[in-house]
């Protein structure tokens, strides 16, 4: 028998503890989706929940309105990776902070979570206030500044040069710029990356033509670059990207599997690769695929190789890179490796290998209505906003958001219908409280006290 849930009015929402063990669960949660949904920026973490109120819903649900202090990490959302999983910005790497505010539904009987609508405001710590406590700290720039985006440019051209792989990547968006002086002058520049249609020996003349691959499996990855200049006017360049393998491929991957599909079987062989030079490529099977690029005098390339349950450490002849002629939109992938007569099976969606020709696997891999796969129902999408303001002090563009201070004023959530919740109608999402729960915020256990002076000093998300 279905159940009924009545309208509620904001008077029957009732504060919370953010000391809550099932409160706190709710708000870990709630930025685990927050982070999925987003498609820019970098992972969020839980620093605190500074604010609790909630409403039960029929006899088993609970509908959440949280506010939670939130902390940048290193990783870029892209990477998927659970904030657990991630380092937070030291103060040394100019720390991101702020708050989102988050109505999730939560049924642990049915084992239902909702995630309805999010709202994010965050912003970096200024200048001033890394330079008071780090005088020698890197400090963040405007992303389209002259030399980040050479910085950016060069580190590119390095990468699409010693990758290994068969189509050349682009830079999609800048993501993030510092520099910093002492005995070097240093522009780093973080930015995401594309897979184009262009094989990747494309000359950088004309590179900038190359259009961005439209596949549903093209891949995608973030980079870090740095361009410094000593004292005696040496350059010198790095580059670190990590190419992401994306959702469709692992639900591709998982089909298979559904499917009664067996992995392939690659072989491995040794080979000399003395000609090769200075990369360190490490390849991750767990949904990245890392290349870090020192330029040195040293010309050896040392392969590592993670495959789940055990390590490759070799050498490879330099033929296994010749990807001059596997390139385009409609090639296909080369996993063989070889290794001395070693073979083992692992799932080509997990891991990107370095001997890829393409993004397209085999057609037997990358099929659409090939297969009769169970219809799934969609997923619930949440609605959210992530806003990244200037730091404290400088000036906000027109139009200014938040119009009210995050721990304030709330914001009206709309009915959004989930036919996924069992047996009932789902909840009327209302207004955010604008009191704060008398057994809120939550206590920080050896709290950084950089991190609790940029809280506690701003206006926008210092407890009310």
């Amino acid at each position: 028998m279905a159940h009924v849930c009545c309208q509620h009015k904001e008077t029957d929402l009732k504060s919370g503890s953010c000391q809550d063990a099932v409160a706190l669960g709710a708000a870990g949660q709630a930025l685990d989706k927050i982070n999925m949904d987003r498609k820019e920026g970098y992972v969020f973490a839980l620093h605190r929940l500074s604010n609790v109120h909630q409403i039960n819903h029929g006899e088993t649900g609970v509908v959440f309105y949280l506010t939670i202090d939130v902390l940048e990490t290193r990783c870029h959302v892209l990477s998927r990776k659970n904030a657990k999983d991630c380092e937070v910005r030291p103060t040394n790497n100019t720390p991101v902070y702020g708050q989102c505010m988050a109505a999730i539904y939560m049924n642990r009987v049915h084992r239902v979570v909702r995630l309805y609508k999010y709202k994010c405001v965050v912003r970096p710590a200024s200048s001033a206030e890394v330079w008071r406590v780090c005088p020698d700290c890197p400090t963040v720039m405007p992303v389209d500044n002259e030399n980040i985006l050479k910085a950016a440019t060069l580190s590119m051209d390095k990468f699409n040069k010693e990758s290994g792989l068969a189509n050349y990547f682009a830079i999609l968006n800048m993501t993030r710029a510092t520099s910093s002086m002492g005995m070097a002058t240093f522009y780093n520049a973080e930015f995401t990356v594309q897979e184009t249609t262009c094989a990747n020996t494309t000359d950088v003349s004309t590179a900038s033509k190359c259009p961005l691959m439209d596949c549903e499996f093209a891949h995608k990855g973030h980079c870090q670059g740095s361009n410094s200049f000593s004292h005696t006017g040496e350059e010198f360049l790095q580059v670190d990207c990590v190419i992401f393998e994306n959702k469709n491929s692992e639900k591709e991957a998982k089909a298979h599997q559904l499917g009664g599909e067996t992995d392939h079987s690659h072989s491995h062989h040794a080979g000399d690769h003395s000609k090769d030079h200075g990369k360190n490529h490490n390849h991750h099977a767990t949904g990245g695929h890392s290349h870090s690029h020192n330029h040195t005098k040293d010309h050896k390339h040392d392969h590592t190789h993670q495959h789940g349950t055990h390590d490759h450490s070799h050498d490879h002849h330099a033929e296994a890179h010749n990807h001059s002629t596997d390139a385009g939109p409609h090639t296909h992938h080369n996993y063989k490796h070889a290794t001395e007569g070693h073979t083992h099976d692992h799932d080509h969606e997990l891991s990107l290998d370095h001997s890829h020709k393409h993004a397209h696997l085999h057609e037997h891999e990358h099929h659409h209505h090939d297969h009769d796969h169970k219809e799934e129902s969609k997923p619930h999408v949440p609605q959210g906003t992530v806003n990244v303001l200037p730091a404290l002090g400088l000036p906000i563009t027109l139009p200014s958001f938040p119009d009210q201070p995050v721990s304030g004023q709330g914001i009206t959530l709309p009915l959004v219908q989930d036919p996924e919740i069992p047996g009932m109608n789902p909840p009327t999402i209302l207004s955010f409280p604008s009191a704060v729960s008398p057994q809120c915020p939550a206590i920080v256990v050896d709290e950084d006290n950089f991190v609790k002076e940029l809280f506690a000093e701003d206006p926008l998300f210092k407890t009310a």
